[in-house]
């Protein structure tokens, strides 16, 4: 995504100074324009995201799959951990190595690392990340609602 930085922020520079033209020369407001901020956002962030949602379906199916394996591998381990150190019957070494806790141990944050697979190859800090790149060359127009006194005002009150 981080790619496409420059591309998205360019976009979004171009909105910016197409909106502050219109403010400048034409007396509009910037709330005048609030769909179309959102709209152009919206169309970037399913620009960068809508292409990874095609790889959902293989997520999906490789989640499955490796669920069901590691499910198998997990419950023959398990039970020969069940055979050597509780019923205390030694039994054939499996393909873990010692049926020990360690190796337990290192089979439960396998699975764990494998149940917690996402089926979307971005989560949210990805979005919310996108949102703000996207959002952050829009920032200076909010200087034609906020005079730069007040912001500062408030930030002293804030201060103190």
């Amino acid at each position: 995504m981080l790619a496409l930085a420059p591309v998205l922020v360019a976009h979004t520079v171009l909105l910016t100074g197409l909106i502050a033209n219109q403010i400048w020369h034409q007396g509009a407001t910037l709330p005048d324009f609030k769909l179309e901020i959102v709209a152009v956002m919206a169309f970037l962030m399913l620009l960068v995201l809508a292409p990874l949602t095609l790889f959902v379906g293989h997520l999906a199916r490789a989640k499955r799959t490796a669920t069901q394996e590691y499910g198998i591998v997990a419950s023959r381990y398990v039970e020969g951990f069940r055979r050597k150190w509780i019923e205390g019957t030694p039994g054939e070494e499996n393909l873990m190595g010692s049926a020990d806790i360690q190796s337990l141990a290192d089979l439960s944050n396998s699975f764990d690392a494998m149940r917690e697979t996402r089926l979307f190859p971005f989560g949210r800090d990805t979005v919310v990340g996108l949102a703000i790149m996207i959002a952050l060359p829009l920032l200076p127009l909010a200087l034609t609602m906020i005079s730069v006194e007040d912001i500062i005002d408030r930030l002293v009150k804030m201060a103190l």
